[in-house]
């Protein structure tokens, strides 16, 4: 779905400042912006979520609910809430599609993991330039299994991966060597990544 924004209008006023890009183009991710959603609507997220899961199939999870924003209104309006593309559109441009939507979902004392990776091998986009958009659905913090990121990856381009060996690993690939340091994401609020850093 493309989102082309005519000659550049603002829809809302949450502008990135300068200091904000330069920050994602050094980093490779951006945090800290204010809440696209409240307290109320990030309780009728979780209910309209539950209302989506009635349509899995058995035996599958929110992990198999992959691009059905093509399907889901409740799904497409989420991504095409005003605040995120005027985020987007300071990283992009003004005219960009929405090809993916993706859920992970970690139940309490779950034993999946999500391995080190880029999202760039996994995505038939060339070149990658991209801009994942990370909304939680929770509050999450260091105890329920926060998002954790390794700065600067993206500079480094496409890293070699391989078949994950590990059962409890929801992706079929893992970087081969993630020896950096990394840095965890406490926050509950829209996170911004280029699809070659590493999360």
């Amino acid at each position: 779905m493309l989102f082309r924004k005519f000659g550049g209008k603002n829809m809302t006023s949450n502008r990135l400042s300068e200091t904000q890009k330069l920050a994602y183009k050094e980093n490779g991710y951006l945090i800290g912006l204010p809440p696209v959603f409240n307290r109320s609507e990030v309780n009728k997220l979780n209910e309209g979520l539950s209302e989506l899961s009635e349509f899995l199939l058995p035996g599958e999870t929110h992990f198999h609910m992959n691009g059905w924003h093509s399907s889901s209104r409740w799904l497409y309006d989420i991504c095409a809430n005003p605040q995120i593309l005027d985020y987007v559109e300071d990283l992009l441009g003004p005219d960009f599609y929405m090809w993916g939507t993706h859920f992970f979902s970690k139940k309490p004392g779950s034993k999946e993991t999500v391995s080190w990776h880029q999202d760039a091998p996994y995505w038939p986009l060339n070149p990658h330039n991209s801009v994942t958009v990370w909304v939680a659905f929770t509050d999450v913090d260091e105890q329920n299994g926060a998002m954790q990121v390794i700065s600067g990856t993206h500079r480094e381009g496409l890293i070699k991966h391989r078949s994950s060996e590990d059962s409890t690993n929801v992706l079929g690939l893992e970087l081969e060597n993630s020896g950096k340091k990394q840095q965890s994401l406490w926050y509950s609020g829209p996170v911004k990544f280029r699809s070659m850093t590493m999360p």
